[in-house]
């Protein structure tokens, strides 16, 4: 028997040891491949006679992931809107968008309606919706990536936002009672975000805090006041923060004594980190004619001491007074919300709270509009198709081989079919333009293949399925790519010339 020994090429790095085996029969056994591995491998085999060598190359694939996903996107009317994208995979994934309750795929490079979609030099897929409008408001688009490997979608909703229903700010960090002895320093936080960013601004008493020698406000909207005295400075300090959108406010009582009073229990604000964390994004359980139902996840962080409970803000269109705090506090992590009004959209915000105060609040919830029972056996249906298709393969395209000069035969497995009403089956031109042509097929007849006719001559095509269930979408299937045969030309020549050379010669061009 021969010695035989296993090489990596030079250039393509060490040979992983820990994950190789040599089998019995000599040959090569490599686990638990990952992208590195990629690259030619040799076997040298030698004896007293001379020696032998053959070498292959190992080609790793792997499904599509975004290294960059779209955002959800809030703008005010008429400014564009953007959404970015970038997927890496093994072979380079084919990516394109698509609006949620639309078939049409806006490849890079093309437009829709009024959807333009380019490249960047990072790379990146960019879709662009210019003047937006409060009809696109809510619009939902896809970012997705297909490969033979597999494929990976992204949804990204468009928030399209009015000076009328945009909601005020939020104050993320309030300031705290506190009571301190004079000739001492305070700072008060008020930390506030909105769009547009608000404008932070300090009352003692209903009136404004004038900047001095002693009283100034950082960037952020902390009032710092040194050498506290008691006859100008006790009272009750209110923050405000106010944009456009409308205003917020935020108050608290400073007390100030002699420091050499025993009869004086001094407290100064807490730490930030004292206070609970944000809790989880509301969610919209349900919303009726007469009331809404959110849910939230708890806080992570209870901070210096245990949560005692939760307090709400609800924000909607009619409400003059900007964000309404529900009257009393939540010891759970749902609330029923009520009464409502018919189209009216609202807003939640949660915050936990401890022994120290209110802690910062989550993200908003989406905006949910009342307008008809949500909580009907289809809309039911159609929530749980939704996550069903979007989650995991729902099915995979085994083959795609050419039967003649114009023809494809497809075959698909179904992973999971709860929710699949039928496969749209796309296709295109490798290195197109980004046309396509859809074909839709049902499940109902439990088909598994199709063949797809009218193709070009001897082209190479990309296919891929997208299953439904009524007007609901699911992530692509992975791709396949093959070529039609060959056949003979379907044209003749044109544009025939003929040249004369000299008396023994002619020269011929043509088109073909």
């Amino acid at each position: 028997m021969p010695d035989v020994l296993w090489r990596r090429s030079a250039s393509g790095g060490n040979m992983p040891l820990d994950r190789v085996h040599i089998l019995e029969d000599r040959s090569l056994r490599l686990e638990n491949v990952i992208l590195d591995d990629e690259g030619e491998y040799s076997c040298e085999a030698d004896n007293a006679v001379g020696a032998i060598s053959a070498t292959g190359t190992l080609t790793i694939h792997s499904p599509p992931h975004l290294t960059i996903r779209p955002v959800p996107q809030v703008v005010e009317a008429p400014h564009d809107a953007s959404f970015e994208c970038k997927a890496d995979g093994r072979p380079n994934p084919t990516i394109f968008w698509s609006i949620e309750g639309n078939r049409t795929l806006i490849f890079p490079g093309t437009t829709f309606d009024r959807f333009e979609t380019s490249y960047t030099q990072e790379s990146l897929t960019v879709l662009t919706l210019p003047k937006t409008s409060k009809s696109d408001n809510g619009l939902v688009v896809v970012c997705n990536a297909v490969n033979n490997v597999g494929s990976v979608s992204v949804r990204a909703r468009l928030t399209v936002a009015s000076q009328d229903d945009r909601p005020p700010p939020i104050i993320i960090l309030g300031p705290s009672n506190q009571t301190l002895p004079v000739n001492s320093a305070v700072a008060m936080p008020c930390k506030a975000v909105g769009n547009p960013m608000p404008i932070i601004s300090w009352y003692l008493d209903g009136n404004p805090v004038v900047p001095s020698e002693r009283a100034n406000v950082t960037e952020n909207g902390t009032l710092l006041i040194r050498d506290l005295e008691r006859s100008t400075d006790q009272g009750m300090y209110t923050c405000v923060a106010s944009s456009r959108s409308g205003k917020s406010t935020w108050s608290a009582y400073l007390r100030l004594d002699s420091p050499t009073n025993p009869n004086v229990n001094f407290y100064r604000a807490p730490e930030p980190t004292d206070f609970p964390s944000a809790p989880g994004k509301p969610q919209i359980v349900n919303a009726s004619n007469s009331s809404i139902i959110i849910s939230w996840l708890p806080s992570i962080k209870s901070g210096a001491s245990d949560i005692n409970g939760y307090l709400i803000e609800v924000f909607s269109s009619d409400m003059a007074k900007g964000w309404t705090t529900v009257p009393y506090q939540v010891s759970s992590t749902s609330y029923t919300y009520s009464p409502v009004s018919p189209n009216v959209s609202y807003i939640f915000i949660v915050r936990a709270q401890n022994n120290q105060g209110l802690g910062i609040p989550s993200l908003m919830s989406d905006p949910v509009k009342i307008g008809r029972e949500l909580n009907h056996g289809e809309d039911i249906n159609l929530s749980e198709a939704q996550a069903a298709l979007s989650s995991g393969r729902v099915v995979n395209l085994l083959e795609a081989n050419a039967t003649d000069s114009t023809s494809v035969r497809l075959v698909w497995e179904i992973v999971n079919g709860q929710y699949v009403e039928g496969f749209y089956i796309y296709s295109r031109k490798i290195h197109s333009n980004g046309t396509y042509r859809t074909l839709t097929v049902l499940h109902g007849g439990g088909a598994s293949a199709c063949t797809i006719n009218g193709l070009a001559k001897f082209t190479e095509y990309e296919f891929f399925l997208v299953p439904f269930f009524k007007t609901i979408q699911g992530s692509p299937s992975n791709s396949r790519s093959t070529s039609t045969l060959e056949d003979v030309p379907s044209a003749v020549p044109g544009n025939l010339e003929a040249v004369l050379l000299n008396t023994s010669a002619v020269y011929l061009k043509w088109d073909p």
